[in-house]
């Protein structure tokens, strides 16, 4: 319930600039940010799966960012008269 009590303060702060899809929660969340580890260091299995969502997450954002950059540019000698 917290989890999702703080997804909705979220989405009500961030609307649109949250990326999806959201992270699920884990039982081991409070205790890896309790030990100030990335879950990308912590051991096991649903940590793993998750380090792969993130992952997913920072490359869609990523790729994302370098398409709107190309569009964004504009090509040599455009606008030249």
């Amino acid at each position: 319930s917290e989890h999702m009590y703080r997804m909705a303060e979220m989405r009500t702060m961030f609307g649109e600039l949250l990326l999806e899809p959201t992270i699920a929660e884990q039982s081991n969340w409070q205790q890896i940010q309790g030990a100030a580890h990335s879950i990308h260091q912590w051991p096991g299995e649903s940590a793993r799966q998750a380090a792969a969502v993130f992952d997913d997450l920072l490359k869609h954002f990523t790729d994302s960012g370098r398409k709107r950059h190309r569009k964004a540019a504009v090509p040599a000698g455009a606008g030249a008269g």
